[in-house]
């Protein structure tokens, strides 16, 4: 007999309890997906080796990665409390996310769109506090320039940035927003907007300028979108897939897609306009380690997913052609799936190690914090309050439309 069909497994391909489903039953995509009691006992009847040995190096990848995220989060929480301890702990808790909903993708590969989601929803929380971080330390530049006697009177021409208190009282500096756009503005004016993936070819159309108060809030906005927008999407894709076959739109799995792209590149765009523009001021912090270690393997991620699913699905046509048996599992489709999750645990170790060297406690430990992060104050606050400064200052910049955005 001809074997089952591509993208069909021999056991549990329109069947449920041993019996045939009806249309009725079979309502969305998932059920075409074996449940883990039938997924394991399938494999192991099937191909035992090869299930078996899987799965041992998802539990020791795993044990490795969390190993050593959690020995990274323990010497964070040695250091003192403060904002900057904070962002740290949320951006290192990234390799535990991915290695933990990577392994359960791979032992149940039903509710891999759930742990999918989770990393994606992860990926942009790590984004926006990477953002909220590099404003915070650039806050932090200015706030001991402008406590430092010597630096008085570059402080003063700074306007409300200059009025600082001494050293070491913890006194906040009133205008630290205007602190961040001075010590910015340093090194002249830049193309900063002109940053991939968005706008870089778009450089030559784009004059050289300070960068003020209003792009900094529009590139933080354009990071921190892809914190809401990635739940709202994966909950209107959640219902099209339960609809299924009623849902009369075709082009929406395809929008869905094409919205969630567009605001990946946004949030992209914005972290690297505030990278460009902090680098500078921000060298003693290794940003740019800081920039590799949280984009590197995400990039890895979306690059591997279209190779593993050419040849998970060339595997099968191979098989197919040769009238053997489909994977005694899972479908191609769900098959790419598996891989990908196993792919992303194994990368969890490493990123786990490279996310301890680029956000290591001893820069919270050794380097003090400034009064913006002991007192808790959101950075994105003190910019938009020299946004508004600037507003009153020279009516007619069109900064009011940024600041409602904000």
């Amino acid at each position: 007999r001809r074997p089952p069909s591509v993208g069909q497994s021999p056991s549990f391909a329109g069947k449920r309890g041993g019996r045939a489903m009806s249309a009725r039953e079979r309502p969305w995509r998932a059920y075409d997906t074996p449940s883990a009691p039938d997924y394991w006992r399938a494999c192991v009847d099937g191909e035992p080796a090869k299930y078996i040995a899987l799965w041992t190096c998802t539990a020791l990848f795993l044990a490795a990665a969390t190993a050593v995220s959690l020995r990274h989060r323990a010497a964070l929480l040695a250091a003192p409390l403060s904002l900057r301890r904070q962002h740290y702990l949320r951006i290192g808790a990234m390799p535990r996310v991915f290695a933990l909903s990577g392994a359960l993708a791979v032992l149940a590969p039903r509710a891999w769109i759930l742990w999918h989601l989770l990393q994606k929803q992860c990926e942009a929380i790590s984004l926006a506090a990477f953002a909220v971080l590099l404003l915070s330390l650039t806050a932090g530049v200015a706030e001991r320039e402008a406590s430092e006697p010597r630096n008085g009177a570059r402080a003063g021409r700074a306007g409300a940035g200059g009025r600082a208190a001494a050293a070491g009282d913890g006194a906040m500096v009133p205008g630290i927003g205007a602190g961040i756009v001075a010590v910015l503005g340093r090194h002249g004016p830049q193309k900063y907007l002109a940053s991939p993936p968005l706008c870089c070819v778009l450089a030559p159309c784009m004059r050289a300028r300070l960068l003020a108060a209003a792009d900094l809030l529009r590139a933080s906005w354009a990071v921190q979108q892809l914190v809401v927008a990635t739940p709202v999407l994966a909950i209107v894709a959640l219902w099209t897939q339960m609809v299924g076959a009623d849902l009369d739109a075709p082009w929406l799995p395809v929008a869905l897609s094409g919205a969630y792209k567009a605001s990946a590149l946004l949030a992209l765009w914005g972290l690297f306009v505030l990278y460009r523009a902090t680098k500078g001021a921000l060298h003693g912090w290794r940003t740019t380690d800081k920039f590799v270690a949280l984009k590197a393997f995400l990039v890895i991620a979306i690059v591997q997913e279209p190779i593993v699913e050419a040849a998970v699905r060339a595997s099968a046509r191979a098989r197919e052609r040769r009238w053997e048996a489909a994977e005694s599992c899972l479908g191609p489709e769900d098959l790419a799936h598996l891989w990908c999750q196993f792919l992303l645990v194994a990368e969890a170790l490493p990123m786990a190690a490279l996310m301890a060297r680029a956000f290591p406690a001893s820069e919270v430990r050794d380097v003090p914090a400034t009064a913006l992060e002991r007192n808790g104050e959101l950075v994105e606050l003190e910019v938009l309050r020299q946004l508004h400064e600037d507003e009153r200052a020279a009516p007619g910049l069109g900064v009011a439309g940024a600041a409602a955005m904000v």
